[in-house]
């Protein structure tokens, strides 16, 4: 049992131990060798120890689904494409770039059958130039992004931050405080972004390390150039101790296109069993624009490195 032992003289003083009993705890305190004065008074209550809540981190492969439309039959059509590939957990669209927001009512009934059939589920957003217009704008973005996550009981926001907020770091900082103030303790906030960060000094790199708990680089170009790759786990290795790659689904297809993907997935996490930096999950953009000789590759390699699937 964990008890805390006060000391009250002129001031306040405590001390966290394990004992038996109430007497045990304050002998840890003032036992021999102890600088305590025959004037002390002592007490000791026990306290239980403060749980600790799990942070719902992407584990296994992922995907994201871009722009979903239709209801019960598309989104039983997206959990077996899912299946197929062997994800854990699936990111949704909030909103895109050029400021097309998919309807919640539509979310809704993605998540509830993405859930029903095991996967974790996050909402994510492409915050265009509007949005990073101003403080305002990137804040009710922010709200945005939550009432979807609220709504559909998922596991935290990702958010995609390009282009649009370089040099401009209060209203990143309004974006991403935003979601992180008002985040449930156990969910996340993790930021997609350019796999190379010292390529884009002008994205506000400070303030991205203070508010995520995980980083996706997208290397989907990179993946095949090894300098790019070190370079790129290196920095962001510095900027979260999480890190959950973006790996290009939609280039070739068959399979030549599944080789290639393959050959990208081992360049950026390393060959089996042991992935690179210990990472424990990667993610596909996008869901819709893979093939079922991709899909065969991520069961394969999600196997490969012994991750859970849905």
């Amino acid at each position: 049992m964990k008890y805390r032992v006060t000391r009250a003289t002129t001031s306040m003083r405590t001390y966290d131990v394990e004992a038996r009993d109430e007497a045990d705890a304050i002998g840890a305190v003032t036992g021999p060798g102890q600088l305590v004065g025959t004037s002390d008074l002592w007490s000791a209550v026990a306290v239980e120890p403060v749980p600790v809540v799990p942070l719902s981190l992407p584990t296994g492969f992922g995907g994201y689904l871009r722009r979903i439309t239709g209801g019960t039959a598309e989104a039983a059509a997206a959990v077996d494409r899912c299946k197929r590939a062997g994800f854990n957990w699936v990111a949704l669209m909030v909103e895109a770039s050029d400021g097309f927001v998919v309807d919640l009512n539509t979310t809704k009934v993605y998540a509830r059958a993405l859930r029903d059939a095991g996967f974790g589920t996050y909402v994510w957003l492409f915050p265009g130039d509007k949005r990073a217009a101003s403080e305002l704008e990137s804040t009710e973005a922010a709200a945005l992004a939550l009432d979807y996550a609220d709504a559909t009981a998922s596991l935290g926001v990702i958010m995609d931050i390009e282009a649009p907020y370089k040099s401009k770091p209060e209203a990143l900082r309004a974006l991403l405080g935003t979601v992180q103030e008002g985040l449930r303790p156990e969910q996340v906030l993790g930021v997609s972004c350019y796999p190379v960060p010292s390529m884009h000094p002008t994205v506000p790199w400070d303030v991205i390390i203070e508010f995520i708990d995980f980083g996706s680089p997208m290397f989907y170009e990179t993946a095949q150039n090894p300098e790019h790759v070190a370079d790129g786990l290196t920095q962001w290795a510095a900027i979260t101790p999480v890190i959950v790659p973006v790996l290009d689904g939609w280039s070739g297809s068959g399979a030549a296109g599944a080789a290639r993907f393959k050959a990208d997935i081992i360049a950026v996490l390393g060959q089996p069993p042991d992935p690179k930096l210990d990472m424990g999950a990667a993610s596909i953009w996008s869901e819709s624009q893979m093939d079922d000789a991709k899909r065969a590759v991520t069961s394969e390699m999600g196997s490969a490195y012994g991750w859970p699937k849905a």
